[in-house]
């Protein structure tokens, strides 16, 4: 989803990490834009969505796995939970 934003709002963009504040005028996109037209800090922006309909959420994230815990991060994440807890640390 994309939207025009009409009324100045802080916001976090999806996948960042650092709040900025939107100003009308400004284009915001994905969850943003959902919640700013859902405040009605923004309105949906039909002329320049290029049919992403990003309502349904992003695929997790790929863990790399340094320790014995980031491999347990990564099972949990990849929705194998089948790792036994005993092997939390076996890399240290």
């Amino acid at each position: 989803m994309k939207a025009l934003v009409t009324v100045a709002f802080p916001g976090l963009p999806d996948g960042e990490l650092v709040v900025r504040i939107f100003q009308p005028g400004d284009e915001v996109v994905g969850d943003l834009a959902a919640v700013a037209v859902r405040e009605k800090w923004a309105k949906p922006n039909v002329a320049s969505d290029d049919g992403d309909r990003s309502t349904a959420a992003a695929p997790p994230a790929k863990a790399t796995a340094k320790s014995g815990k980031d491999k347990r991060a990564k099972a949990v994440a990849s929705g194998d939970e089948d790792l036994p807890l005993d092997q939390e640390d076996e890399d240290q």
